[in-house]
This record gives structure tokens, sequence and C-alpha cells, in this order.
């Protein structure tokens, strides 16, 4: 198959920038994780190898930037993003070498090119929004993201409650709302129920703090494709809960790979259904069905932002663990009410 050229991305220094050929796709990611150590390097290189060996992830988007002598191009550039379901793209970092590749400002605008290249690829291909995660303290690395369309959303938290000092019931918690002890019906999610599940995503999205942007521009069915890749992808952990004969409440859980964690991937309330502390008892009761099934924790991700749901998570024994800051990026068509 022949190489599809970008030649709009194209430098003063004579850099050409385009899709990865099979036979560089090794170097290219060597190159992309050139700041690990050897053994780590060789092993992201392996996963993601193997990934796309069993048909779970494509180098579509792996992009190469090369320099020199047309007859004998030098690899001096990389960005990837991988394609997740409900059209999402998780960027990679771009990575310039660091040995034989343009430095100063030509180092920084061929990172720069490279998102840009990158970012005008996922929009012919129709990408929702593509998001990346850096450390906070790389101040430089958010700069580069924010001056070529990927701002950031403030920093993302990774929770985690382990299981084994789990109460048998739910703390206590003073609370107001006159139908804060009226039992949740819960309802497991079925296939023939999925419109259903979608409705109530797209409901608990209305004021919400978890990624506005998001929830401005995408449906319940695409949250849904999304979410279902997370983990082992099975949606038998999906669950919604009723009050009073009305659906108010959904929460996802996902089974991770490592048998011992399960994850909770989503939880949103409709508006009518804030402050009864529905939320609490639905994350409570997903903590017991976790321990029940023999898990030893279960993590999630949630906005700093948040502040609302964070109080909730931390009222229920979770704690922090890690934190990124996120960039999003929308399709340049999309529009945010």
């Amino acid at each position: 198959m022949p190489t599809e050229l970008l030649p709009a991305v194209t430098n003063p220094a004579a850099i050409t920038i385009e899709k990865c050929p099979t036979a560089l796709v090794v170097p290219a990611l060597e190159l992309l994780y050139q700041d690990f150590d050897f053994d780590q390097r060789q092993a992201r290189v392996q996963e993601l190898l193997s990934r796309a060996l069993a048909g779970r992830l494509s180098f579509e988007n792996l992009m190469i930037a090369q320099w020199g002598d047309r007859q004998n191009p030098q690899l001096c550039g990389v960005v990837f993003a991988a394609i997740q379901p409900g059209q999402i793209a998780l960027l990679e970092q771009p990575a310039a070498d660091s040995q034989h590749g343009p430095t100063g400002p030509q180092r920084e605008a061929l990172l720069d090119q490279l998102l840009q290249a990158l970012a005008l690829r996922l929009d012919r291909q129709g990408i929702l929004f593509a998001q990346a995660l850096r450390h906070p303290v790389e101040v430089a690395v958010g700069q580069r993201l924010d001056r070529n369309g990927f701002h950031s959303q403030g920093d993302m938290l990774w929770l985690s409650r382990t299981l084994h000092d789990l109460p048998r019931d739910l703390p206590a918690q003073t609370s107001s709302a006159a139908n804060a002890a009226q039992p949740l019906q819960l309802v497991r999610y079925l296939p023939i129920l999925h419109d259903r599940f979608a409705a109530l995503v797209e409901e608990t999205y209305q004021g919400s703090l978890d990624c506005p942007q998001l929830a401005a521009v995408r449906t319940g069915h695409q949250a849904l494709q999304a979410h279902q890749a997370v983990g082992t992808g099975e949606p038998h952990l999906w669950r919604l809960y009723a009050l009073g004969g009305r659906d108010v409440a959904v929460l996802l859980l996902a089974a991770q790979p490592d048998p011992l964690i399960w994850e909770i991937v989503y939880v949103g309330v409709t508006p009518t259904a804030r402050g009864q502390g529905v939320a609490r008892r639905a994350i409570f009761a997903a903590l017991l069905e976790a321990r029940a099934a023999g898990r030893e924790q279960v993590d999630l991700a949630t906005l700093d932002a948040n502040v609302y749901a964070n109080e909730i998570y931390r009222s229920l024994g979770f704690k922090e663990t890690n934190r990124l800051t996120v960039h999003l990026r929308l399709r340049p068509s999309m529009k945010i009410p």
C-alpha cells in the first residue's frame, strides 16, 4: 500500500510527515517511548504489537516525520493516536529524536506539526474528540497541547477503594431530603434495555460537572459505546436505579484484566434526584457487589473540578492514587451549546 503523504505539513527544514509504513512501525514506536528505560520501552512496544496482532489496536494513526536525503530519509519524529469505540482518539505525546532530530525552535516546530498533522487526519476520519494526558508539572507539554487545539480540562484524579475494611452497611450521613431513605430499585443491564440506559445517561449529563464539554456533544449511545471499551468490555455489570418508579441513576462497572479489580466507569444522577443520597447508595451497593464477587479493590477516575462527586467518593473511603492533567480537542465542526 502506498504511503499516504500530507504535503501541507512540511516545514522549512524539509521535514515531511506521513502515515507510518509497516516497515517502520517498530522503530517509530521505539522513538515514541524513547524516554522510557530499555526494559519498559521494549515491554510497551511489545504490548502494542501484540494488541495490533490480536485486532484490538490499529496503527492507522501512527504518523512519522522524516528529514534529510529523499533517497535515505532519517526518522526524526513520531505521534500516535489509538482510536477507541465511540469516535474517540487517545493521544500519545509526540516525540522528536533526541539524538539525531532537530533541536531548539526547530524541534518544537516539529512537535507542533506532528500534532497538527494528526489532528487533520482525525478530523478527516470523523473522530468526535481526542484526549491527551500529561503530568501537571509538564508545563511546556501543556502549552504545546493548548496552542495546537488540545485544551486543558483540569486535572483527572484516579481514586481507589480497597474492600477489606468495607462496612456491611452504608455509613450514616446527615440528609434533609425527604425521600433519602426510599429504597432504590435495581435494574441490571440487558441488551433489550440498551436504549433505556442510553437515554438515562443523556439525562444525567444535564448540569453535570463530569467533563461537561463532552456531555454537550455526544449522545448516550456514543457514551455507552466508549464505556464498553473499558476493561474486559462486558456490559453485564452495568446498573440503573429507579426511585418511585422513575429512572434516576446509572452506574457502569467494568471488570479489569486484573481479576481482583473492578472499575466504576461512570456514575450519574438525574438533575431532579440529586442531593438525595442516590449516588452514594448506588456506589456503596457496587462496592458490596464487588466484594461479594471476590474483588479486593474498586477504582475510578474523576475530574478534580467535580467537587460534589468527589466528596461522595471520599466519604466512602476512596483515596487518590494518581493525578494527570486532561487535554481535549473536539472536532472543529462540533458546536458546544
